[in-house]
């Protein structure tokens, strides 16, 4: 249960926990195992000797819409649920939906890197996040299902173990979202942001078609606000948001809050594009924050006096352009954006001795007019086409 859990909340998975527990400890004695209560691993862990830059884990099983009941040291991975494979073979019923190729294609050498840690007795399941699973009922039996651990398990049987140690848990409906989304949550979250083990984390393309997913499963509104919110479930960075964000918008048809993200390098090979098909025009690539960039407009127009200064000739055709993008990601703040540089006063704060030369200059090549202007590339789904136009 995750700390920032209300007590609200807390009152409403008593009976639904109550039932489950029951469950749990049912099934555990008739698999002869023992089972291990979170404030039994908390106790112990006070006296254990686990490593001081290896802490003590237990809240990494903290999650939304999870229950944590406990921990099963010695779990029995044959008592996993089974099912027949394509040739009739029986098999573990594991299905993670959210690996896809980018990972999958690193599995082997992730299983290879947590099997060794086994077998060399380097595996610490009191400080890392081990296998979870949780107890189902489908007919009149009761089935243990894998959620996430793979891998791990496939170590553990690698590395010759019939044992593992397994944390119980459980999903509920929270924040009108169901108890599978917070299942699917914790399956793209469990290892995300860890350093101190070998691990897998899910690519950005891999939540992005989870998140796409909900959305056609209805899990998730197709709105910027639930898409932003599914990201945040998914403890992406500002950085991930943004991007993913800005990919789910643009495929589901939200063109009034779209903005396509443009890097640093797209911008310069668009800014080279432009370039050479203008060799006789000074042209450079901006990024812009916001509508009042005063450092920036500053610096750009250094560079277009420099450049007038050194050969006016490459503005005798044109004004120096500037192929520009908004570094935002809101489609409100981007024309904001445009308005302002796109006046002709938007360029200013210019070095005083810098613009004694410029003067000269013109002076001294009045058939030559100074110009410059921004050359707006594609952010927007209504953008048909860069406004760096070639002609």
């Amino acid at each position: 249960m995750n700390m920032s859990t209300n007590r609200r909340q807390r009152r409403q998975l008593n009976k639904l926990e109550k039932k489950y527990l029951a469950i749990i400890k049912k099934q555990c004695q008739s698999a002869e195992v023992k089972f291990t209560s979170t404030e039994e691993i908390e106790e112990w862990s006070k006296t254990s000797p686990i490593p001081s830059d290896n802490p003590y884990r237990i809240y990494d099983y903290n999650s939304l819409g999870m229950i944590h009941y406990g921990f099963i040291k010695n779990f029995q991975i044959d008592h996993l649920m089974k099912k027949k494979d394509k040739d009739g073979n029986e098999v573990l019923d594991y299905n993670n939906p959210t690996r896809g190729d980018d990972t999958n294609k690193d599995s082997r050498q992730h299983i290879v890197k947590l099997k060794n840690i086994i077998y060399n007795k380097n595996w610490r399941p009191e400080a890392y996040i081990c296998p979870t699973i949780k107890f189902e009922i489908i007919g009149n039996k009761i089935h243990i299902k894998l959620v996430t651990g793979w891998h791990t398990l496939l170590a553990h049987q690698a590395a010759g173990k019939k044992e593992m140690w397994v944390a119980v848990i459980g999903f509920s409906e929270y924040r009108k979202k169901s108890s599978k989304y917070w299942e699917t949550n914790w399956q793209l979250v469990e290892n995300k942001h860890r350093d101190d083990y070998a691990k897998l984390e899910r690519s950005p393309k891999e939540i992005e078609k989870q998140v796409q997913t909900w959305i056609n499963d209805k899990e998730v509104e197709k709105t910027e606000d639930d898409i932003t919110q599914a990201l945040k479930d998914l403890q992406c960075t500002a950085t991930e948001i943004k991007n993913i964000r800005n990919d789910l918008i643009g495929k589901n048809g939200l063109k009034d809050s779209y903005v396509e993200n443009v890097s640093a390098d797209a911008l310069q090979q668009k800014r080279d594009i432009y370039q050479k098909a203008h060799p006789n025009e000074f042209v450079i690539a901006r990024k812009y924050d916001s509508p009042k960039d005063d450092k920036y407009e500053a610096q750009d127009m250094d560079k277009m006096m420099d450049a007038y200064i050194e050969n006016p000739e490459q503005f005798r055709n044109g004004p120096g352009v500037i192929v520009s993008a908004g570094n935002v990601d809101k489609k409100a703040r981007v024309k904001k954006i445009r308005e302002s540089k796109s006046g002709k006063d938007s360029f200013h704060n210019v070095k005083y001795n810098r613009v004694i030369k410029f003067v000269e200059t013109i002076k001294k090549y009045p058939d030559i007019k100074f110009e410059v202007v921004n050359r707006w590339v594609k952010q927007f789904l209504e953008d048909k086409e860069d406004f760096i136009i070639i002609k």
